[in-house]
């Protein structure tokens, strides 16, 4: 079998054969079509391209990819994508695939990188022959498993004093508290926009990063979401101080594990942290409902991830270049 390259706006028309790859190997809910397809059609600039490794309609080993430079592709990677759009078979050869890829994609190439890959779902190739890996970043998760209490009592003497002062301080100020989970298509747009709104007020509308109203990623984010939860998979959660949201986490969910996207909160709450009081009222009802086994952050960890978990595991890219001596002059 060989590789076949389409340009990329044929994508649509394969995302049953790459659901079904994902499924058959991976199976994550970030490289879903239901994520792939709003991601791609938000984001895409119009020189990536499809590549497929055998038949059409059943190949072993699928990737979108974009121009890296100068003789480079690299798998296509917007910032709201937290995985490389990459998925093969376990059983192929990765130097093999790659070989042929650096061939089989326009133009004279001497490398081909896969961006921002998992251990957990692909285990990281050894740095031998024409191919290097480099370290991406630090992501933590958190199993859940056993019972609430156990967990809870397990983190530190410091979060759990906070958190419980936090809690008496509002109810000494007549605040209640209240989760929100919402799980229904039309709900979400909604969601979206508030999300935005509050997440524009602050830090991240200072430095431009926000997600903004009716911008690529409030579009991408609300359309994925939809998609998700037609089919009971997707969810947002919101935490309230009496009648004035404070925080708000996008999450989809699939096999067993729930992934938090994107969370906001109120800036303006200086005494408690909204954030933190709705995922310990959150990771509750996840530990009571027995929903999930497992709970994935993928992002940089920071230190609220490290009060919550132990579980921290790098992420990788990889680069396979077209000559060996090419690999050992950059792996210096």
């Amino acid at each position: 079998m060989s590789w076949s390259i389409f340009p990329a706006n044929e994508f649509p028309d394969v995302s049953d054969a790459w659901r079904e790859l994902n499924e058959a190997t991976v199976n994550s809910p970030l490289l879903h079509p239901d994520f792939m397809l709003p991601v791609f059609a938000e984001f895409a600039k119009g020189d990536e391209v499809l590549a497929i490794h055998g038949p059409r309609e059943a190949p072993d080993a699928m990737g979108l990819f974009s121009p890296g430079g100068c003789f480079t592709w690299q798998t296509f990677q917007p910032s709201v994508a937290p995985l490389g759009a990459w998925l093969r078979k376990p059983e192929t050869s990765l130097p093999e695939l790659l070989d042929g890829l650096i061939r089989a994609l326009p133009g004279f190439n001497v490398l081909v990188a896969l961006s921002q890959q998992d251990p957990n779902l692909s285990p990281r190739p050894e740095n031998a022959g024409k191919t290097r890996t480099l370290d991406y970043i630090h992501t933590a998760r958190m199993a859940i498993s056993g019972d609430f209490e156990t967990y809870w009592n397990a983190r530190g003497k410091n979060l759990r004093h906070t958190m419980k002062r936090q809690r008496n301080r509002l109810a000494r100020e007549d605040i209640t508290p209240r989760f929100e989970e919402l799980v229904g298509e039309t709900e979400m747009a909604d969601a979206v926009a508030n999300y935005a709104r509050m997440e524009s007020s602050g830090w991240k509308g200072e430095a431009g990063t926000a997600v903004g109203e009716a911008d690529p990623q409030s579009r991408f984010y609300t359309k994925m979401l939809e998609n998700f939860c037609r089919r009971g998979k997707g969810l947002v959660y919101r935490y309230w101080y009496n009648d004035k949201l404070v925080a708000t986490d996008l999450c989809i969910h699939d096999d067993g594990t729930i992934i938090i996207l994107k969370t906001t909160y109120d800036e303006t709450e200086k005494t408690t942290s909204p954030s933190q009081l709705m995922r310990q009222d959150a990771f509750q009802k996840f530990f009571d409902g027995g929903w999930f086994d497992g709970l994935e952050f993928y992002g940089p960890v920071k230190d609220w991830h490290t009060k919550l978990s132990d579980d921290v595991r790098t992420m990788y890219h990889v680069n396979r270049y077209r000559w060996w001596w090419l690999a050992t002059m950059r792996g210096r």
